[in-house]
């Protein structure tokens, strides 16, 4: 979803305060940053009849 008209995409694009990194580009670097380091797996217990799904 874009909220911003087009001017406004191009305006602080040029400024650079806009750039094509998404959220996601952003996750995947810190991942690979701090691939070293501990995690948190689960923040709360999670049975196996729970519906939540955990990510490493």
């Amino acid at each position: 979803m874009i909220f911003a008209t087009q001017e406004s995409i191009v305006k602080y694009t040029k400024l650079g305060v806009w750039n094509d990194t998404t959220l996601i580009d952003y996750f995947k670097a810190h991942v690979k940053a701090n691939s070293d380091k501990m995690k948190v797996r689960e923040l709360f217990p999670v049975s196996a009849k729970s519906p939540m799904t955990s990510f490493a």
